[in-house]
């Protein structure tokens, strides 16, 4: 009966904590930080990887739902590592996302965004908006 030993299921959390924010470049089986672009500072939906289409963040609130997750499981079971790779990640994609999709009317993060700044999704190649109920492209974006 899986579940009956809770060193079981922490094991089992762990790794799935390691599959998806794997810290370690010398871990042969999952890739590090497999969603985190750390130069552009966002988790894409799709991970980073080649995609004609371009990579794609649309949901924030399940990459920081991730990222807050990890750092209180850490907190719980008295990991420094789990802790703090949580809280960095977590930390770090709130200041993307503010910069990126949450920014002020004075924001130059996009050319010709002008009173629409109210991001939807956002791709490496674009962005889309919504405003006077018509969906818009911005195509400036990294």
């Amino acid at each position: 009966d899986f579940g009956s030993d809770s060193s079981d299921t922490i094991r089992l959390i762990k790794l799935i904590i390691r599959s998806l924010v794997n810290p370690s470049e010398l871990d042969t089986h999952f890739p590090v930080t497999r969603m985190k672009d750390w130069f552009e500072g966002l988790s894409w939906t799709q991970g980073v990887y080649y995609n004609p289409a371009g990579k794609e963040q649309h949901i924030t609130s399940y990459v920081l739902h991730t990222y807050y997750a990890i750092m209180l499981f850490g907190r719980v079971i008295d990991d420094d590592l789990i802790f703090g790779l949580g809280q960095t990640l977590l930390s770090n994609e709130i200041t993307s996302i503010q910069k990126y999709k949450q920014m002020n009317a004075n924001s130059d993060i996009y050319d010709g965004f002008g009173e629409n700044i109210e991001v939807g999704s956002i791709y490496s190649s674009k962005v889309t908006t919504l405003g006077a109920n018509t969906l818009k492209h911005h195509c400036s974006f990294v």
